[in-house]
């Protein structure tokens, strides 16, 4: 699912395919990055958000660019023209090998969760290791028009910026850039009530508000680090994944949004980190998996907190967050301990009583079921009535008997039985059913009694 809520199909390729396409890509991409141009910033070694901050600063302060349009592609990923993909590659590489194992991939389909396998008419699954790359390549020819033109032009991914000095020249650029995705790269822009702004109007790209001077996390960003950390720690019980985990996405936010240096926004981030982790090693004291301050602290040294404030109070900060941890056990337990009043105890007992009679009450009819159906297994088994009983026989030798008053059910599970004709009729008078079936397969045929005197067989 991506940030909108929409769910996206991911390529996730076997280990075979995946070597070859690092493997691919390994011959491929020295051929592109020299032509990549530099406002490119995605997926490149050497570039990455930190690289487009700096740009975009650059922009903005040193050459006083005040007003921007910006957006992002729709459906990116899904919607590449496969042709025109292809015969961008073939511009830079004539390897007809590599052309082909490229094509095959883009072409090849997926099963759906019916079953059913989909073609793939347009579109590069994300996941698989050599997409990025194609999708640089796919979006190269927007970005070397939209350098031509002049235009002070920032694009990671599907992410893009376009800066001027005025609304005027920045509206142009922007319907210059939507005409050559339309026509040229059949792509379009997401819906954007406010594309054209300026900087005094305050703006979000990639997750950072600009305005002014100010440059904050944006608010939505931010409900999704926090919504990370709830995830993490509601999803993950076993502690040393937890931590793991912990420890890896707190890094990644102090990587990305380190450069802006918002340490208010980090310290409310590691007062929510606190909040979580006191009922989270509350649970592990309960569990018995930690059981005192020294060994909680213990556990949590490999974590670093996002502001420097709390970090340098590392050590003060995690005896509080143990100790916390320990008062809300002791709290819990307390709470259930008088939640369980004395009239609790008697209600207990009641409840020991019901079940009992529930599970005597179930033995019998059990016992009744077993006791009153009769089933016949034995090949060759000669089944008749003797007085007022049912008797089984084998070779002349009796095997079962039982009063016929007693039987409910009389089921034959095995051909070459017979059955006489005097127990056919007390069955019939006794309206006792007699079935006829294969070896744990369906039945067959009857034994039942019409309207008028006689007893028939029916076939089912």
């Amino acid at each position: 699912m991506d940030g909108s809520g929409e769910t996206r199909p991911l390529s996730l390729p076997v280990v075979r395919d995946k070597i070859v396409q690092q493997a691919v890509r390994d011959v491929t991409e020295p051929k592109f990055n020299p032509i990549f141009l530099d406002c490119s910033y995605a997926y490149r070694k050497g570039k990455g958000p930190q690289k487009v901050f700096k740009r975009l600063n650059h922009y903005l302060h040193i050459e006083k660019r005040r007003w921007v349009a910006l957006g992002d592609f729709d459906r990116f990923f899904d919607t590449i023209d496969h042709d025109y993909l292809i015969r961008q590659i073939t511009h830079v590489m004539d390897d007809p090998d590599i052309i082909r194992l490229i094509r095959m991939w883009l072409k090849t389909g997926f099963v759906n969760r019916r079953g059913d396998y989909l073609d793939i008419d347009a579109g590069v699954g994300q996941g698989s290791v050599i997409s990025p790359l194609l999708s640089n390549i796919y979006v190269h020819s927007l970005d070397e028009y939209m350098i031509q033109k002049g235009y002070a032009y920032i694009r990671y991914s599907d992410n893009f910026i376009i800066l001027s000095h005025s609304r005027k020249d920045v509206t142009g650029a922007f319907d210059d850039h939507r005409f050559f995705m339309s026509n040229v790269l059949r792509l379009t822009v997401n819906e954007n009530p406010r594309p054209v702004c300026s900087l005094e109007d305050g703006f979000v790209f990639l997750g950072i508000y600009y305005k002014g001077r100010e440059r904050t996390i944006s608010i939505n960003k931010l409900k999704k680090i926090k919504g990370k950390i709830r995830h993490i720690t509601h999803r993950n019980r076993e502690p040393a994944q937890l931590l793991e985990k912990l420890v890896r996405s707190l890094d990644g936010t102090r990587r990305y949004y380190g450069m802006l240096n918002p340490e208010l926004q980090f310290i409310a981030v590691d007062e929510y980190l606190m909040q979580r982790l006191v009922s989270t090693l509350s649970c592990f004291v309960r569990e018995g998996i930690y059981r005192n301050v020294r060994e909680l602290i213990d556990y949590l040294l490999p974590l670093d907190f996002l502001s420097d404030t709390y970090n340098r109070e590392k050590d003060t900060k995690l005896r509080e967050l143990a100790g916390m941890a320990i008062k809300e056990n002791i709290r819990v337990r307390e709470s259930q301990e008088k939640s369980t009043p004395i009239c609790s105890k008697i209600e207990t007992g009641i409840k020991a009583a019901d079940t009992a009679v529930h599970k005597r009450k179930k033995r019998y009819i059990t016992e009744q079921a077993l006791s009153s159906e009769v089933v016949v297994k034995t090949h060759g088994a000669f089944v008749g009535k003797k007085g007022n009983r049912l008797v089984v026989k084998n070779k002349g030798a009796n095997i079962y008997t039982r009063q016929l008053e007693k039987v409910n059910n009389i089921t034959i599970a095995a051909r070459g039985i017979t059955l006489s004709s005097d127990l056919i009729r007390e069955c019939s008078k006794s309206d006792i059913p007699v079935v006829f079936m294969e070896a744990n397969g369906p039945p067959y045929a009857m034994v039942y009694t019409p309207a008028r005197t006689q007893a028939q067989i029916g076939l089912l």
